[in-house]
């Protein structure tokens, strides 16, 4: 930029000095552009870049220019009068600049084509242009972000060698950088070192060769070269680092002297800089990296000392979750303490992290929140299944909870009307009855009394215990908190015991949780914590209390696991063996295999594969009986058979458009609508089986209408019956009821057997002929087998059908 503002100087003074010897039209008008547009263009443009390198970025980094928002503004406006110069004064010797201007702003804003067909006009035609090796610098780093990276290479080159030839230092470093970008991408580090190298070779410029050797640094820390990052970062140093960089390359090279094991010699880095107050604005950090390496070193307490320092003055530095992290390192590796670890890795979660520390910190903190839930279901759990083995404990243990209620509302009560003078009681946290607050029963059952509440006490006991048996205490329970509702809503009782809780589900359901929770709670220790003695402890308690839970394989696995990590392949293999023969149909079988070199077993294997062939093997020679026999044995066989909904799909069609038999294959497609309604072949016969019901529903209202004809015989025998009741009827008797008349005729001891009229028993005659069957007429419904046979001795399935008779 300074080598651009020293020529646009050096032109304008020659501008200047023809303008006062050659006066003229053209020399006038390029002195009015350069007063009315390009001072103002080039004075944005110079504001808008200098915003834009203010901002800290590595030297080497891939990542797109960010433009400030006014920078943005000045960069529009720059484009505005350029594009003027260029329409309205294109015959002044202003041109060139305002190309090169509106070039690199359009770059700075993404904008990579726009940019491009700036500088090939520039490039095609100011040929004579100072400018013209800077636009093709430019032109390259344009392809190279178009990805087009042949072109862009190409270019960088034939700056790079003009750049040597002419002793152009910031072409020259231009070009390397935008080249070892390309390279960091491709993640080739070794080629971009190289490129690095090459340039310190050439350049004479100490502020730059200092920024470079420091990225080269960073470069070998990539490759894992500890040695190498540990003289690169040395040699920066030798150099002329700004303030900003010396401080970052110390505070580098002390880690690479860690990284490369010279803990001794990497304390001594930290403790220099901790010393001098030049570097007071980065404490911060320096305390951080000391507390790690005095860790290193095995000074645990003087490492805390560190880094709780941070913690504690420093609550808005970026390190300070750096800081908790290592704390909770600290927690976890050193004093196995892993409730304190979580606690440390929660807080750096939610502080300011360097960005290495990011992805580690939140991986620590899903890590242990597993941890601590894990521990809480399994006290939980215990806890229940301990109160539902043993009632009379949990009995106990409600009363003592009763009474520690009662104490504590005696004292809240106490405070209400005195306020907060009284002298506290020193017994408060004394255990009142450790007997039954932590307990180990036979079983392994561990109970505590310092669990959080749990909700799940309040449904009751499915133990068959007597529901009432509690009735009191929970009714002192229930007074207890609208007392002290009443006092203070805000107020909670000072409670030394937590609320005992009898569980909601069944024994089994309970110890297949506890089972499961134990497991992974094992495998924790196991394979994340490296604690490989607690493991076991989780596997034992498992494999003694819940030796025939689902889970009995995994745990095998874990325990045979823990035998290979303890290096007793003896008894690790005879637990890989015992799984492999034992548990063929689960997936860990073959992990087992592995273990042991022997052959994976195929868990995809389906019994009803070759039962299916063997039936449409069959289909296909025409044996139609007996392959519908066996694609329907197929799905009485193996109903959870991928195979199974096929077998009756191919059963149906045989049925119907084989054997002729449609009522026999809609029954069939119904047990496919039925039992698997979401598979392709449901979807097929659906709209097909639809039909078959709509017809059989028509029929059975033409069965119904036909009854309702033969009923009408009964209304005639009525009517007959009538007419029989006026024939006898007493001349002047009008208001004889016609029942009573009914009941005299047919009681009459003078018609012995009680025998009908004749009008009634021709009628009910000529209803007992119309319920016969007769020919041409549908008559009545009847359900009739319709069986398949294999032969004609062996019955195989028999479906009932409804069949409409005429």
């Amino acid at each position: 930029m300074n080598l651009e503002l020293k020529k646009t100087f050096r032109r304008i003074l020659i501008f200047l000095a023809f303008a006062l010897l050659l006066p003229g039209c053209g020399v006038w008008n390029s002195f009015t552009t350069y007063f009315n547009l390009y001072y103002n263009a080039s004075d944005l443009f110079e504001q808008a870049e200098k915003s834009i390198y203010e901002q800290k970025r590595d030297l080497f980094s891939n990542q797109p220019i960010t433009v400030p928002a006014n920078a943005n503004t000045q960069l529009t406006k720059v484009i505005e009068k350029c594009s003027r110069i260029l329409q309205f004064s294109s015959e002044t010797g202003f041109v060139d600049d305002a190309l090169i201007m509106l070039g690199k702003s359009f770059y700075y804003q993404r904008n990579y084509q726009k940019a491009v067909r700036k500088f090939e006009e520039l490039i095609a035609t100011q040929t004579e242009s100072s400018l013209y090796p800077e636009a093709e610098l430019w032109l390259g780093k344009s392809y190279m972000r178009l990805k087009n990276y042949n072109k862009g290479l190409e270019l960088l080159n034939k700056v790079r060698e003009y750049a040597i030839a002419e002793d152009e230092e910031e072409l020259l470093k231009e070009t390397y950088v935008e080249e070892i970008i390309y390279f960091l991408a491709e993640e080739s580090y070794l080629k971009s070192i190289e490129l690095a190298n090459e340039f310190l070779g050439m350049s004479d410029d100490d502020v730059v060769n200092a920024e470079v050797q420091f990225e080269v640094g960073k470069l070998y820390n990539k490759t894992n070269s500890l040695e190498n990052a540990v003289a690169a970062f040395g040699k920066v140093f030798e150099y002329s680092p700004d303030y900003d960089l010396e401080q970052r390359a110390r505070i580098e090279y002390g880690r690479a002297l860690r990284n490369a094991g010279r803990f001794e010699d990497a304390l001594l880095v930290f403790e220099d800089m901790g010393s001098e107050d030049k570097y007071a604005s980065s404490i911060d950090v320096i305390e951080v990296e000391k507390g790690i390496t005095l860790s290193k070193l095995g000074r645990i307490e003087d490492a805390l000392i560190s880094l709780k320092l941070v913690d504690s003055l420093y609550q808005s530095s970026k390190y300070l979750g750096a800081a908790r992290y290592e704390i909770g390192k600290i927690f976890e590796e050193n004093y196995k303490n892993l409730d304190s670890a979580s606690f440390f890795y929660t807080k750096a979660t939610g502080s300011a992290l360097p960005e290495d520390y990011i992805l580690p910190a939140r991986e620590k903190d899903q890590l242990f929140k597993k941890y601590v839930n894990l521990k809480k279901q399994i006290i939980r759990f215990d806890r229940q299944l301990f109160y539902a083995l043993n009632p009379s404990e949990y009995s106990k243990d409600s009363l003592e909870y009763v009474q520690d209620s009662l104490r504590a509302l005696s004292e809240l009560e106490i405070k209400d009307l005195f306020g907060n003078n009284l002298p506290g009681d020193t017994t408060r946290n004394q255990v009142q009855n450790p007997d039954s607050v932590n307990q180990t029963n036979q079983q392994g059952f561990f109970i505590t009394g310092n669990e959080e509440p749990d909700s799940l006490g309040d449904k009751g006991d499915p133990f068959g215990n007597n529901p009432n048996r509690n009735r009191g205490e929970n009714r002192n329970l229930s007074n207890l908190s609208n007392q002290n509702q009443g006092i203070n809503k805000n107020v909670k009782l000072n409670l030394t015991r937590k609320k005992p809780v009898l569980p909601t589900i069944s024994l089994d359901s309970l110890k297949t949780i506890l089972a499961k929770n134990k497991l992974e709670m094992g495998n924790l220790f196991l394979t994340e914590f490296n604690l490989s003695d607690s493991a076991y402890k989780y596997y034992d308690q498992v494999l003694t209390n819940y030796p025939d839970t689902r889970y009995k394989a995994s745990l095998l696995y874990a325990m045979g696991t823990y035998y290979l990590t303890a290096e007793d392949s003896i008894k690790s293999d005879s637990i890989f063996n015992y799984i492999y023969d034992n548990f063929k149909n689960e997936s860990i079988v073959n992990a087992a295999a592995i273990k042991i070199n022997k052959p994976l077993i195929d868990l995809n294997y389906d019994p009803a594969r070759d039962l299916y062939l063997n039936a449409e093997e069959k289909m296909k020679n025409k044996n139609f009986d007996a392959s519908a026999n066996d694609f329907y044995e197929i799905f009485l066989k193996y109903p959870q058979s991928a195979f199974a909904p096929k077998a009756l799909y191919s059963a149906g069609y045989i049925l119907e458009n084989e054997l002729g038999m449609p009522d026999s294959a809609a029954m069939v497609y119904e047990r496919i609508n039925v039992k698997y309604p979401s598979s392709t072949f449901a979807m097929k016969i659906r709209p097909k089986l639809n039909t078959w019901k709509q017809e059989q529903e028509r029929k059975r209202r033409v069965i119904e209408d036909t009854k309702k004809q033969q009923e009408v015989p009964d209304v005639s025998s009525e009517d007959s019956l009538k007419i029989l009741l006026n024939e006898v009827e007493t001349p002047g008797e009008e208001n004889i009821n016609p029942v009573n008349q009914i009941n005299e005729i047919l009681n009459e001891e003078d018609n012995p057997g009680n025998e009908k009229p004749d009008s009634l028993k021709q009628n009910l005659k000529g209803e007992d002929e119309k319920k016969t069957p007769q020919n041409g007429n549908v008559s009545y419904l009847m359900i009739q087998p319709e069986v398949i046979y294999e032969g004609r001795n062996s019955k195989k399935i028999c479906l009932f059908n409804e069949i409409f008779l005429s």
